[in-house]
């Protein structure tokens, strides 16, 4: 899969075509909420961010038909351990499933998304959310020193193959 550049109020994101097969990846063929974080890197001086990167759904983790909850540590010594091979990877947000066709984000997404926004301590000025579904991904971004949402990308499947 190729990469995807979205522009957005003056940042640039781009989502790495292995970050776009390992969500594909991910989700196939399951009938529960899954997850993980996004990681990658801010290039210097830009506004520009690479998603390199996911972790997927761990142990203890915890799953239903309409709701992830990222739990299991792991998650966050997964990309504790890249940082220290590659000072310039950082947590960049988190992604989860929803198994539909079409994304609406939920009262509960949103306010996770605040939450995590005002506790994150990633050195990244923005935050960024990503909700898959089976037709389509939503791309919501936060700025984080304002702790507001900035902007919300949609992106279709048909259209990455």
């Amino acid at each position: 899969m190729e990469n995807i550049v979205l522009t957005s109020k003056k940042i640039s994101i781009v989502i790495e075509g292995t970050v776009l097969e390992k969500l594909l990846a991910s989700i196939k063929n399951k009938s529960l909420e899954t997850g993980g974080i996004l990681y990658g890197f801010k290039i210097k001086e830009t506004n520009e961010y690479i998603l390199t990167g996911i972790t997927e759904q761990q142990k203890l983790d915890q799953v239903t038909c309409c709701s992830y909850n990222r739990l299991d540590p792991n998650h966050l010594k997964i990309v504790n351990n890249l940082w220290k091979e590659d000072k310039a990877i950082m947590y960049l947000g988190d992604w989860h499933y929803h198994p539909v066709d079409f994304i609406i984000p939920s009262r509960t997404d949103y306010q996770t998304f605040n939450r995590n926004t005002k506790e994150s301590k990633t050195d990244s000025n923005f935050l960024f959310y990503i909700i898959v579904g089976k037709q389509e991904i939503k791309l919501i971004i936060y700025k984080k020193k304002r702790e507001k949402l900035l902007d919300i990308q949609k992106i279709s499947w048909n259209k990455m193959n």
